[in-house]
């Protein structure tokens, strides 16, 4: 659904549904889980996970998920690298955003889980941001009849404390909210960029103040969340001589790297108890918003419990596409945390938001204030120029010859200056055809997304963030060591991975092949085809049953109403028997008292007749 993002203008503004996309990302074991005797507890085919290690302790929290099937939109497996998650994640979004929709990606997972990596990338395998700037950049100069302007900031969040890291004064920023901005941060500096070289050694500068530290599970440990945002302003060129505005489309990219959740005992950071609090609360927030923007009756939606939750509440509230890529840990002394980020991805996986294009026809956007500067610069560099050309006619001093050249040069450097703020392409129209007939910016094709690996393999990233280019003998995979460090000076405390071990589990055999997935999959259908007889028995059933009491009740009913009729006939009896007592009474002589006890014995026998069920019936 993210995909199909081009709408027509009366498409983009009644807006179109789009599911969050939810994808799992497992890294491999690395090297301490190895030598600790970890093994892998998860399973996992194309868009599900599963828990194959069951504890063989029932009382421990993760019991309840070893028949449970974890769904999302995709799983990538250890093998996977970062140009293949921009390639199934970022690309489908930054299409959105370049056509005025606004995107968000961020990586949620566990300490050690590859977030970072995913988020950053290496020197080698450089991550989802800086493919990102050189997809925008790259898109720029595919689309020639369009003028972009490009302006990026950098945030972190630590312990609740907004900090500016292209600014670094820009400490303790305030967040606010505006009809026309939404929820923004007050101060937070803007750069405007003019090439991917300039955002990347933006980057590098802002990293140099994030918040790291040391733990048992990783060398370099973020210890808050980072946001880089990218504003996106286009609009078609403008026509020379029109006095017509073009409508000018305005979107941002926010990319998140947050802070993984941990266990303070067990990440041996017993010294920095404080900010293990403040991450792990902090994402128990951002937890809570998704549970209750997963549910049909959404009620309040604590946005305003975190700093976290509040600055991409614009991002959350169902105006923007989103991604989010759950980085896991698939070792067995992690299956708690593993199975609470898969619980976070299935809830994020019923959320909808309705996007549409954001298009702007006001002067306050940068591209028109720009564009209006440039018209103002042209007018007074022509009006500098005639002016300069009398004085000369009129032989005025050289001093003032002299200063309106100046004045015209000033003007020339200015005009430069603002026509490189606004980006177009500068390839040759024959070009962008050939492109064009290779394959679209989002198709497989391999000359795009080759020429895009290529060039991100180019990138400078900060060597002290991320891994060094002489890997570990023991390292495979990139993802085995995400944040690249060499082993540290003295070894870490890894008692908390020596219990559980692989003997406290049982393991259930993996679908390794098409033909037991095959299988798997006709016995489950089979037992949802046996779920749904059984149901519909037991509602005929239950229809038989309700049948039943309700003949019972009419009968109940009748039994009531031919109780009350034999009443009334007894009593109508007894009245009658009473009468003709009387009147006997009457006609009998007192000298004949033979007779007048016969009277009686035929009463007795009366009543004797009439206690009879059936004669008075």
């Amino acid at each position: 659904q993210i995909s199909r993002i081009k709408m027509s203008k009366k498409d983009s503004k009644k807006g179109e549904t789009a599911q969050v996309n939810v994808v799992i990302r497992i890294r491999p074991l690395n090297g301490l889980e190895k030598r600790t005797g970890q093994v892998m507890a998860w399973g996992y085919r194309q868009n599900q996970v599963y828990l194959t290690a069951k504890p063989k302790s029932q009382r421990t929290k993760v019991s309840k998920f070893s028949d449970t099937f974890f769904t999302v939109d995709r799983v990538y497996p250890p093998s996977t690298t970062n140009e293949q998650i921009f390639e199934g994640v970022g690309m489908k979004m930054l299409d959105g955003v370049m056509n005025g929709f606004h995107g968000c990606i961020f990586a949620y997972g566990q300490t050690s889980s590859g977030k970072t990596f995913s988020i950053h990338g290496s020197q080698k395998h450089p991550g989802m941001v800086p493919q990102s700037i050189q997809y925008i950049f790259d898109y720029i100069q595919d689309h020639p009849g369009r003028e972009y302007v490009l302006r990026v900031s950098y945030l972190e969040i630590y312990n609740e404390i907004i900090n500016d890291l292209l600014n670094p004064s820009g400490t303790r920023l305030r967040i606010r909210e505006s009809k026309q901005k939404g929820v923004f941060v007050d101060g937070l500096k803007e750069e405007v960029v003019m090439s991917c070289q300039q955002v990347l050694a933006l980057i590098a500068a802002g990293e140099s103040h994030r918040h790291i530290g040391r733990t048992n599970y990783n060398e370099v440990s973020s210890r808050s969340h980072t946001l880089f945002r990218v504003v996106v302003e286009s609009s078609g060129k403008a026509k020379p001589g029109s006095k017509r505005k073009n409508r000018i489309l305005t979107s941002t990219l926010n990319i998140v790297d947050l802070a993984g959740s941990e266990n303070a005992v067990k990440a041996g950071s017993t010294k920095r108890i404080k900010e293990t609090g403040y991450i792990n609360k902090s994402l128990l927030t951002l937890g809570h918003v998704i549970f209750k923007l997963s549910e049909k009756g959404k009620g309040h939606i604590p946005y305003r419990n975190s700093k976290l939750t509040r600055v991409l509440q614009n991002s959350l509230s169902g105006r923007a596409l989103v991604a989010i890529v759950c980085c896991m840990s698939p070792a067995t002394s992690n299956i708690e945390e593993t199975a609470q980020t898969l619980k976070f991805a299935t809830r994020a996986k019923k959320i909808k938001n309705t996007v549409s294009a954001n298009e702007k026809l006001d002067d306050a956007t940068l591209l028109e204030k720009y564009r209006e500067e440039i018209g103002q610069l042209k007018k007074d560099l022509l009006e500098a120029k005639k002016k300069a050309a009398e004085d000369q006619k009129n032989k005025v001093d050289k001093e003032e010859l002299t200063k309106a050249q100046e004045n015209i040069e000033d003007y020339k450097q200015r005009l430069e200056k603002l026509k490189r703020l606004i980006l177009t392409s500068n390839k040759p129209p024959e070009q962008i055809v050939a492109a064009a007939r290779r394959g679209s910016i989002l198709g497989k094709g391999g000359d795009k997304m080759s020429s895009l690996r290529k060039k991100a393999k180019s990138f400078t990233l900060p060597r002290h963030f991320f891994m060094p280019d002489e890997a570990p003998d023991d390292i495979v995979n990139p993802m085995e060591n995400p944040l690249g460090t060499s082993a540290p000076s003295s070894p870490p405390d890894t008692n908390h991975l020596k219990t559980p071990s692989a003997d406290d589990f049982d393991f259930k055999p993996q679908f390794d092949s098409d033909d037991k997935v095959r299988k798997a999959s006709a016995d489950f259908a089979e037992m949802q085809r046996t779920i749904e007889d059984l149901k519909q028995k037991v509602q005929n059933k239950d229809g038989q049953l309700r049948k039943a009491m309700e003949e019972i009740k009419r009968l109940q009913r009748e039994i009531v109403k031919r109780d009350t009729a034999l009443r009334e006939w007894e009593a109508f009896y007894q009245a009658q028997s009473n009468k003709e007592k009387a009147q006997e009474g009457r006609s009998v002589s007192p000298k004949s008292p033979k007779k007048s006890r016969r009277s009686s014995d035929l009463l007795e026998s009366a009543d004797a007749d009439f206690d009879s069920p059936l004669v008075s019936y």
